[in-house]
């Protein structure tokens, strides 16, 4: 039963995972996580980013192996070459609806295991 109530936990945890979305923007607010589209379709999703005059700079995940080291290092996009700017936002209305469906799932599921006789061992 426990293990029942874990997993159904989880589930409902699971659902609240994607209450984002990307926003096309022209300029991002700092500390948040972005995605940038570049002319030749490239696309860079940058966490820890600084933005200058001409360029986003930050660490998009590339790395680069030397002898017994995979090193990571960071990336320079151009203003001029980017094609689309995204940024992770928050969606307050995703989020109501997944956590409303969150708790009709783990009440539903803990009803059905509380009804049946059948034991998950």
């Amino acid at each position: 039963m426990l293990k029942t109530i874990i997993v159904t936990f989880l589930i409902s945890c699971l659902l609240l995972t994607s209450c984002t979305s990307w926003e096309t923007v022209k300029s991002p607010e700092p500390n948040s996580t972005i995605k940038i589209t570049t002319n030749e379709d490239k696309t860079y999703e940058m966490s820890k980013w600084t933005e200058e005059p001409e360029y986003f700079e930050g660490f998009a995940g590339e790395t680069k192996k030397e002898g017994n080291f995979l090193l990571k290092y960071q990336t320079t996009v151009y203003k001029s070459d980017i094609k689309i700017l995204e940024e992770q936002k928050y969606d307050g209305t995703k989020t109501l609806w997944f956590s409303v469906g969150a708790v009709v799932v783990t009440v539903g599921l803990l009803a059905i295991v509380a009804a049946s006789s059948i034991s998950f061992r």
